[in-house]
């Protein structure tokens, strides 16, 4: 069985808040989340307004390419529209016409349970976080994250690199938590799998992503070869693990 873990941030010294991003929920400041695709057979929803300005959700199924047991995300455009930026699966990315991306293939396994995150990064630019695999592989589990330029492809954009942040030891979920008041900046916070059995936070800055800013010890409970699911409350400043 697994059990949910509550822990506070703030107890690390990070203050959480501000505009939420992406992790299949979001924003309207940059992107929103008014597009969701998942599921083996390109399952999707939409969230779109009424004549009364709420949003109802209808069927997206159909639309997209997702081919992922469990690992994707989906960017719309800025402004609370319901336009698509780019999707992602565990190791494809998918441009708004519904096609591979640009040196859009990346490592990746369709069974890691939460490994995919993004966020803006300034200058029409965005960076995706991933998992390289699966606690099942019996394999490395590394951390990685790539640049994606909606500027190149005439807007449908390009994957421009991609840099390992862990070699080893990672769990199945990651988080993006954004810094308050600010339009580039972000939290990025994971789990680190035995023997360290440890939560991590990095600084996202525009395109740089900073050394271990913040580590949390997770004494007292055991982390399994299996993986966390990592996820923040609407406050960003209680954090659940399960």
């Amino acid at each position: 069985m697994k059990r949910k873990i509550l822990f506070n941030l703030l107890a690390c010294g990070i203050l959480l808040g501000g505009m939420p991003v992406y992790g299949q929920s979001s924003t309207c400041s940059y992107f929103t989340d008014d597009i969701w695709y998942f599921g083996t057979g390109g399952g999707g929803i939409a969230f779109n307004k009424n004549s009364g300005g709420e949003k109802v959700a209808v069927s997206a199924s159909g639309e997209s390419l997702i081919n992922a047991y469990e690992n994707a995300l989906s960017v719309s455009s800025p402004g609370c529209g319901s336009s698509l930026i780019f999707y992602s699966q565990h190791d494809k990315l998918y441009n708004a016409k519904h096609e591979v991306m640009q040196a859009g293939d990346f490592t990746g396994h369709q069974s890691v349970a939460d490994g995919l995150a993004a966020c803006y990064i300034g200058d029409n630019k965005y960076m995706l976080f991933s998992v390289t695999h699966a606690y099942e592989e019996a394999v490395t589990m590394e951390l990685q994250y790539h640049i994606i330029d909606m500027n190149a492809d005439g807007g449908y954009g390009k994957r421009i690199d991609t840099k390992t942040l862990e070699t080893t030891g990672m769990s199945e979920s990651v988080e993006l938590i954004p810094v308050p008041d600010t339009s580039d900046q972000y939290w990025l916070v994971y789990n680190m799998l035995s023997p360290l059995n440890e939560i991590r936070v990095r600084k996202i800055t525009g395109n740089s992503v900073s050394d271990v800013y913040q580590t949390l010890p997770m004494s007292g409970h055991v982390s399994a070869s299996s993986s966390y699911h990592l996820k923040d409350n609407s406050k960003y400043n209680m954090p659940a693990m399960a």
